[in-house]
């Protein structure tokens, strides 16, 4: 393995749910950045402890769909930085749902929204489709599905200011840090 000392650094405090901020150093992220500043992709933390104690993975949407990868190789491989968003303390108790819905997300074959991601994004914010997902969206649904889900009246409210504050669109991957969804954020790479 490379250099990954801020991601072994850092391991401890992924936990389900939880957002990566991806900012890659290539002509398509920087192409990403004009219309989401300083970061360009989103993936989806997952754990599976019953399976492994030892590794973290990602499910992000990609060119090719929904894909779950290990976090460590795919920072290895990363041009660029990642920062870790952890969801607020409030969440926990729907972290297994969260992990549940990205998992149904990778195994369903969902294609991915190119519509949103680009041209919806470029003239405004991309209309929520879990038809067709594009990275922030993915964690968006997740998230916010699993809050909904659960009843709790606390995380309900967060998710509708947060619907409220995107005015009901797909957020794009800088608009995560305004939700009011997560607390932190810790350098990866």
């Amino acid at each position: 393995m490379g250099n990954l000392t801020l991601y072994e650094s850092n391991r401890h405090l992924i936990q389900t749910g939880d957002e990566i901020e991806w900012h890659s150093d290539t002509l398509l992220g920087g192409a990403i950045r004009v219309i989401s500043p300083e970061v360009n992709h989103t993936s989806i933390c997952i754990l599976f402890p019953g399976y492994y104690t030892d590794r973290v993975f990602q499910i992000e949407a990609l060119e090719h769909g929904m894909v779950l990868t290990c976090v460590s190789h795919r920072l290895e491989n990363h041009p660029g930085q990642a920062y870790l968003r952890p969801l607020r303390p409030e969440f926990n108790p729907v972290r297994r749902e969260m992990g549940r819905i990205a998992l149904d997300f990778a195994g369903t074959q969902i294609k991915y929204d190119y519509k949103g991601a680009f041209l919806e994004n470029l003239f405004g914010r991309a209309k929520m489709n879990a038809d067709r997902l594009f990275c922030t969206e993915a964690w968006y649904f997740t998230v916010s599905w699993a809050a909904l889900a659960s009843g709790s009246q606390g995380l309900i409210k967060l998710i509708r200011q947060s619907d409220k504050w995107l005015k009901n669109k797909a957020p794009r991957p800088a608009d995560v840090r305004h939700l009011g969804l997560t607390k932190g954020v810790f350098k990866l790479k």
